[in-house]
Order: structure tokens, then C-alpha cells, then sequence
């Protein structure tokens, strides 16, 4: 266990150092140290979120509301700071995924407990 432990440790200082992590944590901090710019990402997110839903429940966009989240998306990614956040968080999210794709295809990850059943 304690192998597992100190292999864990060393990971998580890997990713920590990572050019990713570092990128995306400074971004973060910019977004943070700005009440204005955090505000409008939140809002985004919230929409961007909420729109997913619907699409998810078997909805679809009106031509309006998918015209308005582009003018959005737009105008949002027109912040360089805001753009830099997401750019950042994208790059970071595909060295975790990397990370846990890996854990679950070697170790023979399953979580579908139902197989085919459900």
C-alpha cells in the first residue's frame, strides 16, 4: 500500500509541475483576482450548462437561443483572460483524462455494474 501511496505522491507532483497545471492554475488566479471577468464566466458557464441540459433531455436549440449562446461565446472569448481560462482548463482536463483513462483501462475499470441491461 504504502508503494501505491508514494507512487501516488509522485504523480501528483508530476502533475502539479506540469506546464498544463501551472498554466491553467495561473489563469485561474487572474480570473479569480478579477470580480468582473469571474462574473462573466460563471454567468457563461451557467448558460453553457444549462443549454447542455436541454440538449441532454432530448430538447432542441431554437434558432434563437443558438444564436444568442454564439454571440455569447463571442463575446466571452473576445476577453483574452477569459479566453486564456478555458484554453487552459481544456489543455489541463486532457492530461486528467490522459491520466484516468489510463488508471481504468489498465487496471480493468468497470463501473457499468448492470452490463447490457440497463
Amino acid at each position: 500500500m504504502d508503494t501505491i501511496r508514494e507512487l501516488a505522491c509522485q504523480l501528483t507532483e508530476a502533475v502539479k509541475s506540469s506546464q498544463e497545471f501551472i498554466r491553467y492554475k495561473e489563469a485561474h488566479l487572474i480570473l479569480k483576482n478579477n470580480p468582473d471577468h469571474l462574473a462573466i464566466t460563471k454567468d457563461y458557464i451557467q448558460k453553457q450548462m444549462a443549454l447542455q441540459a436541454k440538449q441532454m433531455a432530448g430538447q432542441e436549440l431554437s434558432e434563437q437561443e443558438a444564436h444568442a449562446y454564439n454571440t455569447l461565446t463571442e463575446t466571452v472569448m473576445g476577453i483574452p483572460e477569459i479566453a486564456e481560462y478555458f484554453q487552459a482548463q481544456m489543455q489541463f482536463g486532457i492530461i486528467y483524462q490522459t491520466i484516468m483513462d489510463e488508471l481504468n483501462t489498465t487496471i480493468d475499470f468497470d463501473l457499468n455494474l448492470f452490463g447490457d441491461d440497463v
